[in-house]
């Protein structure tokens, strides 16, 4: 369900790659981690599980009485009060696909693996080079259909891991793309480092235009 990376970005991280590569000749090397297949639905998991009522979260305590599969067909018909988000969210707590309580546990251990996993391949003077999302800007609503695409950040919010977003490049459209920069737990300064490098390599974040 992640759509493949977007080959403007791919470029951009290869780009982002070879310049550390030429200007401080740092090695790199590519991972490959099968085990985050599941990502998506790890991070679901830990979230819905980890809130108590999610439908008072969603609706600031305002919603706890609508039936959320109802008011989502209403959305398609623009007579919901609700926002195609929250929606969405909450329909997908009750799917056994997205979240099932009895996995919990499962995906709690997996969680703990990926956290060892990733305190084992980073250290204090190591980042991890990827796609923020694996696609550019999305059209209004078009979000809807790259949510499974979100575990490329998700899973580090999950895991307590710092991440920086770097602006790198334009598609021949002119929709910006970037990358994140990984760190260790509590090393942010580190991929904060990485990304004013970057910024001054290819430019950092440009406005769209004049006001």
């Amino acid at each position: 369900m992640v759509v493949p990376v977007n080959k403007d970005i791919a470029q951009g991280l290869e780009n982002a790659i070879l310049y550390f590569k030429n200007k401080y000749d740092v090695n790199s090397k590519e991972v490959n981690m099968p085990s985050l297949f599941d990502a998506g639905r790890g991070v679901l998991s830990t979230i819905f599980h980890g809130i108590k009522d999610l439908k008072a979260t969603l609706t600031a305590g305002k919603g706890t009485h609508i039936n959320e599969r109802l008011d989502f067909v209403k959305y398609f018909f623009g007579k919901s009060t609700f926002s195609n988000g929250p929606l969405i969210t909450m329909n997908m707590s009750k799917m056994s696909m997205f979240y099932d309580e009895r996995k919990v546990p499962h995906y709690k251990e997996l969680l703990e693996s990926w956290a060892k996993e990733f305190d084992g391949l980073l250290d204090d003077n190591t980042v991890l080079l990827m796609p923020t999302l694996p696609a550019t800007a999305p059209y209004h609503t078009e979000m809807f259909y790259l949510l499974p695409s979100t575990c490329y950040t998700s899973i580090f919010n999950v895991l307590g891991l710092p991440a920086t977003q770097c602006p790198v490049g334009y598609t021949s459209n002119g929709l910006p793309y970037g990358i994140q920069i990984v760190g260790r737990r509590n090393n942010d300064a580190l991929t904060i480092a990485c990304a004013v490098e970057l910024e001054k390599a290819f430019g950092g974040w440009k406005s769209p235009g004049s006001l």
